[in-house]
């Protein structure tokens, strides 16, 4: 079965917490992605009582992502409360204007992709038999990745308490200039390896599917940053040059910029 019992409880969840997209059409994108990673495993771990397909693999696959979910947004509504520089720069960010129709069809259709994000936890608690090794293999890939991307965000908040001037080009930043980005896609590959002992036939299509946008996000993450960065630093002849010599996202890959043409 693609879409096992009960998956209908969690699209109004979603729905629910993708509200914030009526405030400002980016954060169906951000912020909202964040708290659906938060609810929706937290949903799955009380469903799986439900079902009656607990395991400590999966308690731990949905721990794990509910507290990451909260982290990253938490970080990033501390940053806004704090800074009023940052919350006028969010302000100032200038969107399409959307119709109703429009937005809803856009509310809808994030929540959905969001649903589909969290799938390998739910098809792992919806299979009455599933072994454990993708899913340890998946909460080992998600922890590295978490990691990461914490180890990142403190060594640019370190970075820029101490040279607000420059970007953060030191620690884990000597290997990839961004290994957030990097910790992320870490940590949506091992989410879709833990379902892997669960899926089943036309299930694997959704997993995928979703597995391939979560990376489209990280991908367009990127961009964003390289083009903050491009506008803050791009005069400065330390930065030219560290991006001459450093990967974007893959150590001792030469992926240099977003721009195709660059890496060529």
């Amino acid at each position: 079965m693609i879409f096992p019992a009960w998956t209908w409880v969690l699209i109004p969840i979603a729905l629910v917490l993708c509200v914030s997209g009526f405030y400002k059409l980016s954060y169906l994108s951000t912020l909202a992605r964040g708290l659906c990673l938060a609810g929706l495993s937290l949903a799955v771990l009380i469903l799986s009582f439900t079902v009656g397909h607990v395991s400590l693999v999966l308690g731990l696959l949905c721990l794990l992502a509910l507290i990451c979910g909260l982290r990253r947004d938490g970080l990033a509504a501390y940053a806004v409360l704090r800074s009023a520089a940052r919350r006028k720069y969010m302000k100032s960010q200038s969107e399409t204007e959307m119709g109703p129709v429009l937005l809803l069809v856009q509310w809808l259709g994030f929540a959905l992709i969001y649903v589909l994000e969290i799938f390998p936890l739910w098809y792992r608690a919806s299979a009455e038999k599933a072994g454990n090794l993708g899913g340890w293999i998946g909460l080992v890939l998600m922890l590295a990745g978490f990691v990461l991307e914490e180890a990142a965000d403190r060594q640019q908040i370190a970075a820029a308490n101490e040279n607000p001037y420059l970007p953060a080009m030191s620690g884990l930043y000597r290997l990839v200039r961004c290994p957030g980005a990097l910790g992320e896609c870490l940590f949506r590959t091992g989410l879709f390896i833990s379902g892997i002992d669960a899926y089943q036939g036309l299930q694997w299509l959704p997993a995928v599917l979703a597995w391939a946008v979560s990376l489209f996000f990280v991908w367009q993450r990127l961009k964003r940053e390289e083009r903050r960065a491009e506008k803050n630093f791009g005069d400065l002849p330390v930065y030219r040059e560290y991006v001459r010599s450093t990967p974007l996202i893959l150590p001792f890959v030469p992926l240099y910029s977003v721009d195709r043409k660059e890496n060529d």
